[in-house]
């Protein structure tokens, strides 16, 4: 007569395939997530210093208009027309910063949860990309 079935050996060894497997798949899952969000704050960025031209084409001076420096996301937006994500606690990903004092306008995004991170573009970098680990003055 013959035996079927499946071995203990056979099953712990499967068990400990998924499970690496698994834990492979889980921390790519991390570093696809976190290539998206930089992509995100990239594309903000670009667009903060678009509007900045437009808003500087306008009022001949770029938002805010004292030359300083304005963090208040609802502000930005509602100065800018944009519409950055505005949401609070651990859903928001990125706050933004946006600078004129220099006689140049810059655009700062730095992660709010997860690692630490922060991107820059000004608007004199017209053909380049925004700066990683970059800040504005």
């Amino acid at each position: 007569m013959k035996k079927t079935g499946v071995t203990l050996i056979e099953l712990i060894i499967t068990v400990m395939l998924i499970s690496i497997l698994g834990a492979l798949g889980f921390i790519q899952y991390g570093n696809y997530r976190e290539e998206a969000l930089g992509k995100e704050a990239r594309a903000n960025l670009r667009l903060i210093v678009a509007a900045q031209r437009i808003y500087k084409i306008k009022t001949s001076a770029y938002f805010p208009m004292a030359g300083g420096t304005e963090t208040d996301i609802a502000s930005i937006n509602n100065n800018l027309k944009v519409m950055l994500s505005t949401a609070e606690g651990a859903s928001r990903s990125w706050d933004y910063l946006v600078d004129s004092s220099s006689g140049v306008t810059c655009a700062q995004a730095t992660r709010v949860n997860g690692p630490q991170k922060t991107w820059s573009f000004r608007s004199n970098d017209l053909d380049g990309d925004p700066d990683e680990d970059g800040t504005c003055p």
